[in-house]
């Protein structure tokens, strides 16, 4: 079971994001990822949220906005395993201060932290095999690719190309204000 979604309001449009000095990338309509080459080096990012094309959503770029997200692709692996190491995933979702983008699609959810100051880290997919003996990914840190270049995540209210749905910010806290990431996740992410 996912965690509960609690919504806020959109923003009215992606100028509240680089008011905020998040750098994005444009994300063409029916797609979760951008298609510029080159969209992953700093200086293509955009700054200006007016070059973002009509129609288009746009993705936060973590590694220059000093962002990260906790991508959980498969919610049940994610609450077991973390347990075991003594993260309390439900726990992190409910917090006071949560900030998660919600896609629709069940069994996922997406935490956003700012990273320590000054700190990037390259991007970390956790696997696990199925019964049926299928590798799928159950968590993902997302900041940085290994050469140093950022990786992004879809801002609503850009639309899921699956769902047909906006993408939602959920959770007790605001984007505007995202919390630290939690010391027990970067000991974890650095493991």
């Amino acid at each position: 079971m996912t965690p509960t979604a609690q919504f806020m309001e959109l923003p009215s449009s992606f100028d509240n994001y680089t008011r905020l000095g998040w750098y994005l990338v444009p994300i063409a309509p029916g797609s979760k990822g951008p298609k510029t080459t080159g969209w992953q080096i700093k200086e293509n990012c955009i700054t200006d949220a007016t070059r973002i094309p009509n129609g288009y959503g746009a993705g936060i770029a973590h590694a220059y906005s000093g962002t990260m997200s906790l991508d959980i692709d498969d919610w049940d692996v994610a609450v077991q395993t973390l347990g075991f190491v003594g993260i309390d995933l439900p726990a992190l979702c409910s917090a006071s201060d949560a900030v998660m983008i919600h896609s629709g699609n069940p069994g996922h959810a997406k935490l956003i932290y700012k990273m320590p100051f000054g700190l990037v880290l390259p991007s970390k997919k956790c696997v696990h095999t199925t019964t049926e003996g299928i590798k799928k990914n159950w968590i993902g840190f997302r900041c940085a690719t290994s050469d140093g270049k950022t990786v992004q995540d879809v801002l609503p209210p850009s639309v899921h190309p699956l769902t047909q749905r906006p993408y939602q910010w959920a959770g007790n806290g605001h984007y505007s204000q995202l919390p630290l990431l939690p010391g027990e996740l970067l000991a974890y992410w650095r493991s």
